[in-house]
């Protein structure tokens, strides 16, 4: 009897082995991986919400806001751009020490101009936010340059147009 059991042992010493390492390299792989992803999606949910208010920072550059058709904020999709840095530019200086989230976003969105036609402008937003509040540092749209560090251009279109 005890024969029969040192070769059972035997046998299926090395299944033991086989399922203690299938563990590590679950617990050294696949866990922090799941971390990492956890954390990319956390990422991607923000610059989702960057792409969303980038478009009501444009909205109000619009013709006929009404019938604006933006691009996808899907990010997956291709249609819209997204890069996220931490940190905020300060005369030329990158500096990631003030708690706040700088994002660009690229995209696109069509609108009717002032004779009705469907027109596509292209846009450049950079939003800075701080906690939950939301800031316009710079947008472009064809080009065109309406806020430069927080300070909005538009009335001078208005003046010379």
């Amino acid at each position: 009897m005890k024969e029969k059991m040192e070769s059972w042992f035997k046998k299926n010493l090395i299944y033991f082995f086989i399922f203690v390492g299938v563990i590590i390299i679950l617990i050294l792989f696949v866990l922090p991986y799941n971390s990492i992803s956890k954390y990319n999606n956390l990422i991607k949910s923000d610059e989702v919400e960057a792409c969303i208010q980038s478009q009501d920072f444009i909205i109000k550059y619009l013709k006929a806001p009404a019938t604006a058709k933006f691009s996808s904020c899907d990010l997956s999709d291709g249609q819209t751009k997204v890069t996220t840095l931490k940190g905020v530019i300060i005369n030329d200086t990158y500096t990631n020490n003030t708690g706040m989230w700088t994002y660009q976003i690229y995209g696109y969105v069509d609108s009717q101009n002032g004779f009705g036609a469907l027109i596509r402008a292209n846009y450049h937003v950079k939003l800075s936010q701080i906690g939950d509040k939301w800031f316009d540092d710079e947008i472009e749209i064809n080009d065109e340059m309406y806020v430069r560090n927080g300070v909005d251009y538009s009335y001078l279109r208005k003046l010379f147009s």
